[in-house]
């Protein structure tokens, strides 16, 4: 459901301390994951943004629990909730889609949130956050892994997972609809 563009209120839950977000407008802050929940709940929000921090698989299974939360609550419902990452996990992204969530933002790393620009590309229902999109351009392949120091490793499935995937392959090939014509898509090598 689109909100009327009269009422432009966004709540944003960071997670992270050290995440810049462009203050403009009606924009409220949200400390932590069960006080994003009760902000959200006492008042009319237009969008909901949650910033989930790379590498942290236990506040990626909060962040699902408190979107399912959002989308359960008579209040918040039908209220837009947009997922912001600088890194896509495909899992994740299967997780969030599944609870609910039909936005999803993938900023550069270090960018600001822009709470607006967010908000305006809700609104217009653009094809570049919506999340069933971004799970149609994602390889099935894809594999996360946590590693030290909180670090995900990228794998491909289809190979076994000893093809370790990064830098312009990833978000060219893998990340994007390019997967359809790999060679380890189309031939998957599972079995030695």
């Amino acid at each position: 459901m689109l909100m009327s563009s009269t009422h432009n209120a966004i709540l944003v839950c960071p997670l992270q301390h050290d995440q810049q977000i462009a203050k403009t407008g009606e924009v409220s802050i949200a400390p932590s994951l069960p006080a994003c929940f009760n902000f959200a709940a006492g008042r009319n929000f237009s969008l909901i943004i949650i910033n989930v921090p790379v590498g942290r698989e236990a506040i990626r299974n909060h962040v699902l629990d408190l979107c399912r939360g959002l989308k359960r609550c008579s209040e918040t419902q039908d209220t837009p909730v947009i997922i912001s990452v600088e890194f896509l996990n495909r899992e994740m992204t299967l997780k969030m889609a599944n609870a609910g969530i039909r936005f999803m933002e993938v900023r550069p790393k270090r960018n600001p949130i822009d709470p607006d620009h967010l908000l305006h590309m809700v609104r217009r229902g653009d094809p570049s956050i919506r999340i069933d999109l971004i799970l149609a351009r994602l390889c099935p392949f894809l594999d996360h892994r946590q590693v030290d120091g909180g670090r995900e490793l990228t794998t491909c499935k289809a190979y076994r997972n000893r093809m370790v995937l990064g830098g312009k392959r990833l978000h060219k090939m893998c990340e994007s609809d390019c997967h359809v014509y790999c060679d380890c898509f189309l031939h998957p090598r599972f079995a030695s």
